[in-house]
């Protein structure tokens, strides 16, 4: 086979690639009245400073320019919901070895879970999205997730919406 065929067969390839990328249906399916917050493994988030003047639940000051006064309540909303999400799942990795630790020691893995935080701070809808591969491990992370539910009370700053949140737990001697 020469260059020629090579290249024609490249170029075909392409077109029909190209071709079928944008036809494709590209829309995602949005969720009901709720927000999607992914929380990757190794999420860090920094705690707000402790002179800071904002606290959850505190409602914007209304500044000279209504603008800058949306503005900084978003900033704030913003805040409350990475803090409510950190303390999540602070919440959960506290949990992970209940109700004891005996016979747990040796779980190395990770597993994720996604689930629906509701305005009375409650998970619901509880489900496994990627597992470790060791179901004992899935289970224990599972029990982990179900014991921190409400545990954490919810800002009111962040509203009533219903959140969706992914989180990985990980399982690493005994850690």
């Amino acid at each position: 086979m020469t260059r020629s065929p090579v290249l024609t067969a490249c170029i075909v390839f392409s077109l029909c690639a190209h071709f079928l990328l944008v036809h494709a249906k590209w829309t995602s399916t949005p969720t009901q009245g709720g927000e999607q917050i992914l929380v990757p493994a190794d999420f860090d988030v920094a705690s707000l400073p402790a002179g800071d003047s904002l606290s959850l639940g505190q409602a914007a000051q209304p500044g000279s320019n209504s603008e800058n006064g949306e503005k900084a309540q978003a900033n704030r909303r913003r805040q409350a919901l990475r803090q409510y999400v950190t303390n999540v799942r602070k919440a959960i990795e506290q949990r992970k070895f209940q109700p004891d630790r005996h016979g747990l020691e040796d779980l190395i893995g990770k597993a994720s879970y996604a689930f629906t935080i509701g305005p009375d701070s409650a998970f619901s809808n509880i489900r496994l999205t990627r597992t470790s591969g060791t179901p004992r491990l899935d289970r224990t992370a599972l029990l982990a997730i179900r014991a921190a539910s409400g545990m954490v009370e919810r800002p009111k700053i962040i509203g009533s919406a219903p959140l969706h949140i992914t989180v990985t737990v990980k399982y690493q001697y005994s850690l």
